[in-house]
C-alpha cells in the first residue's frame, strides 16, 4: 500500500477501502506477523536440537 495516488478519483477510493478494513484488518494484520513470527521461532529451536 506504499503506491501513491496523484488522481483525486483514486485517493478517495483508497480512503474508503481503508475505512473498511478497519480493525479487522489490524488485527489479521498483527495475527498473521504473529504467526509468522512464531513459525520462524519454531524453525531456528528445531535447528539447534
Amino acid at each position: 500500500m506504499t503506491e501513491i495516488n496523484t488522481s483525486q478519483e483514486a485517493n478517495s477510493s483508497n480512503k474508503r477501502s481503508c475505512s473498511l478494513q478497519g480493525a479487522n484488518g489490524d488485527t489479521r494484520y498483527i495475527q498473521t506477523k504473529y504467526h509468522e513470527t512464531h513459525v520462524m521461532a519454531q524453525a531456528l529451536k528445531n535447528q539447534h536440537e
